[in-house]
């Protein structure tokens, strides 16, 4: 199965006792969170509800984009709080428990997508490592691919990998929830490749995206469309591979490495 887990091997045995400790300090530093005197409330994008609430050392720690914002005389550094992105709302107790070390239990494959984008935003590399590795231990559907290929566009490799599974099926792809969220050149770019199917299909999937944003565009001015994965990140299914169990993530200290195998 799909796991990230301590590697304890050839460590004198007093590593293993100091990491059994770590983890007892970080779980009650975790369950304290909300109390400790540099705690810090991520709220809700709409109203001010406090969605969750995290250490600042813990923050700092961990993103140096959080680090920034709470160190800066903006609002954030002065209130304490951080007011979420919508997208990122649903996923962020598990980003919360990852910056305590704990394990974080990916339900399905568009919340895996969310973690990710939230990883990139917030710097967050070893979420980031992570997640990457748990879609890449997957083959994909062409709804999965379609995803990866709408959501994702700051990784390269698993882009090119989505562009080339969807190629052959650009169906999968023109009829997602996510073809109309795609930006203008990810459309164009994927337009102009060596597409399995016919010249109508094409026109008919430009046409789509065209209408759909000059819609979007008369209704929101300044752009600002969350991505579509974001709204299937709390279903639980489809999930996996039903043959592999939802992957768990964890941070790990320097001298502890993740170990991710099948």
């Amino acid at each position: 199965s799909l796991k990230a887990h301590v590697v304890h091997v050839a460590m004198p045995s007093f590593r293993g006792q100091v990491t059994a400790d770590l983890n007892e300090i970080f779980k009650g530093l975790f369950e304290e969170r909300a109390a400790c005197k540099d705690a810090v409330r991520f709220i809700g994008p709409v109203d001010d509800s406090i969605v969750e609430c995290a250490s600042g050392l813990v923050c700092d720690v961990h993103s140096p984009v959080l680090k920034t914002m709470l160190e800066s005389g903006l609002q954030e550094g002065n209130s304490r709080e951080i007011r979420l992105h919508p997208d990122f709302v649903t996923v962020w107790p598990d980003v919360v428990r990852f910056l305590y070390g704990l394990e974080v239990e990916l339900r399905n494959f568009c919340r895996c997508v969310v973690l990710l984008r939230v990883a990139d935003y917030y710097e967050i590399n070893q979420l980031k490592d992570q997640c990457r590795t748990c879609l890449l231990r997957i083959s994909w559907t062409g709804a999965q691919a379609a995803t990866v290929f709408a959501e994702l566009g700051f990784e390269p490799f698993l882009m090119a990998h989505a562009s080339s599974l969807l190629q052959g099926t650009p169906e999968a792809l023109f009829d997602s929830p996510y073809w109309t969220t795609c930006n203008q050149a990810t459309v164009c770019n994927f337009l102009s490749g060596k597409l399995n199917c016919s010249e109508k299909m094409v026109f008919d999937a430009a046409l789509r995206w065209h209408e759909h944003v000059s819609e979007r565009s008369t209704k929101s001015p300044d752009g600002d469309i969350g991505g579509a994965a974001a709204a299937f990140a709390k279903d639980s299914g489809p999930a996996w591979p039903p043959e592999q169990p939802a992957p768990l993530l964890m941070f790990h200290g320097e001298e502890f490495e993740p170990n991710l195998t099948q």
